[in-house]
């Protein structure tokens, strides 16, 4: 069963128009966690773009090259506000096969980032992409264009590399890795070919391929002893926390794991019942499951809430390290 998002990529070649390559004042594009906006663009090749959150992106047009961006700084955006990008990076709109998006490129060209054209608002893009995490994944990988959020919730680098190589085998794709060849050799839908040359990839398989891969590549084991997360608004009176693991209790949120599928709390404007303050510290528990829960022990330290964060049962080896949150977005009341 096809999703609502999937129904609406394949729409929106005729709602937007396929023709120009070119980003255009108040577009908007989903990246499945920030709903991006093109604020302003100068001289007609800088395109300033701001994200749910306040959050802010900015591109420039590559001369000569239809459909082609940059990463840059600007006096708002010092970071690239993609997580794992570097300014200077290629940025490509893509309108192919009733497909229309933005990829960001690593330097060999893979796609690392994705951002789907949208004509929707943020609660209609959540509720998008809620539809998608209910399918089940190898019904979705050839229609569905998938991006980071969505790939950061597969738990494991394995899980990644068989849906990676499902969307070959699914084109008959003969593999040469003896564990892959038995793996789908078990699947009765499952026809290797004689050519694998032949195959023919559409885009959306294509660019999954790519941020699959990414993805794998950026999964490394939990050894690091602290946190770095941030508040960000996903409506008008709802702050969410994300948690990324880092190297360091000052490392940028780009060298981090993403996790969210584990670590985002929704707070409930300024007060929720999940939090606990003792004159000292604030202290929230998530319970992830039986016997699996994550507790953060913060308190104030100037523009940044520090603490500690303590997961059970949820890694390899239960985690117990310092934590420090930005604050840009989020004052607590400690009432």
């Amino acid at each position: 069963m096809k999703s609502i998002t999937t129904i609406l990529l394949l729409c929106l070649c005729t709602v937007l128009g396929v023709q120009a390559q070119e980003i255009r004042q108040h577009d908007k594009f989903w990246d499945g966690a920030t709903l991006w906006e093109v604020n302003a663009i100068y001289g007609g090749k800088t395109v300033f773009m701001v994200g749910t959150g306040e959050i802010y992106l900015s591109l420039e047009k590559v001369a000569g090259k239809s459909g082609e961006y940059k990463l840059v700084p600007s006096s708002q955006a010092d970071d690239p506000s993609i997580p794992g990008a570097e300014f200077g990076w290629r940025v490509q709109y893509i309108r192919k096969d009733g497909m229309n998006f933005l990829a960001v490129r690593k330097p060999n060209g893979d796609a690392m980032w994705t951002m789907v054209l949208t004509p929707d608002d943020l609660n209609n893009c959540m509720a998008q992409e809620a539809d998608i995490e209910r399918e089940i994944p190898s019904e979705i990988t050839s229609n569905t264009l998938l991006n980071r959020y969505y790939l950061s919730k597969i738990p494991n680098k394995q899980e990644l590399r068989l849906m990676r190589n499902e969307i070959l085998a699914r084109h008959g794709y003969r593999f040469s890795s003896p564990d892959l060849q038995e793996w789908f050799g078990e699947l009765s839908w499952y026809k290797p070919g004689k050519d694998n040359n032949a195959i023919k990839l559409n885009i959306i398989e294509e660019t999954n391929i790519q941020l699959i891969k990414s993805e794998e590549a950026d999964r490394h084991p939990v050894t690091a002893k602290s946190l770095v997360g941030e508040w960000r608004w996903v409506g008008s009176d709802v702050p969410e926390l994300i948690l990324v693991l880092g190297a360091g209790s000052n490392a940028p949120l780009s060298n981090g794991l993403k996790v969210e599928s584990l670590y985002r709390y929704r707070m409930e404007g300024y007060k929720n019942p999940g939090l606990e303050f003792d004159g000292e510290n604030i202290r929230i528990r998530k319970d992830v499951g039986e016997d699996k829960y994550i507790d953060l022990y913060l308190k104030p330290d100037g523009n940044n809430l520090t603490g500690r964060c303590v997961m059970v049962g949820l890694l390899e080896n239960d985690f117990d390290g310092e934590i420090t949150l930005r604050r840009d977005y989020f004052e607590y009341d400690k009432k």
